[in-house]
């Protein structure tokens, strides 16, 4: 199963997901789900990252025809000729592939595709996700999968409109951090991309990893939060007292130690490997 998360901002976009791929019902692997394409075409960026929750076959098919159009078709459109187009594919991908089907995907869900894009053409950052045969753009944030309405919820409380790039990358890896930890089908580790106006970028793997921890922390300090709010925790003056405020400091100074290594980075950004063949997962 998977959790992804997709978050608009002013200059770019970030999509995040769980590296968890479920074989059977029962076997777990780890397995890539983000794909990017990025190229100059005429001293203009065209960069799209996909991903999405479904049978891999099924993903891997559908993706591919709306790749090709980006690849292929968009650099003579505007974006709202190039949704309609991707809009049109996925219709006819349903009726092709899916529909005929008859009850197996529309009550067990085994056939739906549920996907979520973040692309930068024209100058213009976009975020979009599908459901069955429909596609919609999202101003704010969006999360398909298994864990797609916990990813929300955490969202919700969280997101402001002003976030940089910066801030919205740490904001995703943190919802899909709480999504793994909270629901059984979604884990193992967390991929993630940025689109900005002149380059596109895969965080590293250790990154995130460090993030994650400093993630567990920040789990333990809410819940000291909590104990200090239901008066568990005070001191003798009835103040939350140096303890609380030390830890709060401490946490968010090492917090963003992290944070400006993924803004500062000299790395060269790199797209995710290609996919060997192998036997059809869900996602």
């Amino acid at each position: 199963m998977t959790i992804a998360v997709g978050i608009l901002t002013g200059s770019g976009a970030v999509i995040a997901a769980d590296t968890e791929e479920t074989y059977g019902g029962y076997v777990k692997v780890e397995a890539q789900k983000l794909d990017l394409h990025h190229v100059w075409e005429k001293g203009q960026p065209r960069s799209l990252v996909m991903g999405g929750s479904g049978s891999a076959g099924y993903i891997e098919s559908l993706s591919q025809a709306l790749w090709n159009t980006f690849d292929h078709e968009a650099g003579t459109m505007n974006q709202a000729r190039l949704e309609a187009k991707w809009s049109d594919q996925i219709g006819r991908f349903y009726k092709k592939h899916v529909i005929p089907f008859g009850e197996a995907w529309a009550e067990n869900h085994q056939l739906e595709v549920d996907l979520i894009l973040a692309y930068y053409l024209n100058s213009r950052p976009r975020l979009l996700s599908t459901y069955k045969t429909t596609i919609t753009a999202h101003d704010h944030f969006v999360a398909v999968g298994a864990g797609s309405a916990y990813a929300i919820s955490l969202l919700n409380k969280l997101h402001t409109w002003d976030l940089s790039l910066g801030a919205a990358t740490r904001l995703a890896a943190w919802a899909v951090y709480r999504t793994k930890t909270f629901v059984p089908s979604c884990g193992k580790g967390t991929q993630i991309f940025t689109i900005g106006p002149l380059e596109v970028e895969e965080i590293r793997e250790n990154q995130v990893r460090e993030w994650e921890l400093w993630f567990e922390q920040l789990a333990a300090f809410e819940n000291q939060i909590i104990r200090y709010g239901l008066g568990a925790e005070l001191d003798a003056d009835g103040s939350i007292g140096k303890k609380f405020s030390v830890s709060a400091r401490t946490l968010h100074l090492k917090f963003m130690e992290s944070a400006y290594a993924l803004l500062h980075t000299g790395d060269t950004p790199k797209a995710a490997p290609k996919k060997a063949a192998t036997p059809r997962a869900r996602r």
